[in-house]
């Protein structure tokens, strides 16, 4: 729940937006939903591309091809 509501903060953001006229209180509001422990958007994007990693590691260290395809295929359903 509390990620949600961070991540609700912070998936509009884009690189263009820091030169946006904000408020200082959206811009405590976005750092905020980015740095909170432990539900921050940033711990969160860590944590997933940790992950991915690790599988994509699993995948070149897997030598047989069905077993390589049903790795691929947990990484798309993982990471989609």
């Amino acid at each position: 729940p509390a990620l949600d509501l961070n991540w609700s903060d912070a998936k509009d953001w884009k690189e263009t937006s820091r030169y946006d006229d904000r408020m200082e209180s959206d811009a405590r509001l976005l750092y905020n939903a980015v740095t909170h422990e432990p539900d921050g958007v940033m711990r969160w994007i860590r944590q997933f591309d940790k992950a991915r990693h690790y599988f994509l590691e699993a995948i070149a260290l897997t030598h047989a091809a069905s077993e390589k395809k049903l790795l691929q295929q947990k990484i798309m359903q993982c990471c989609s």
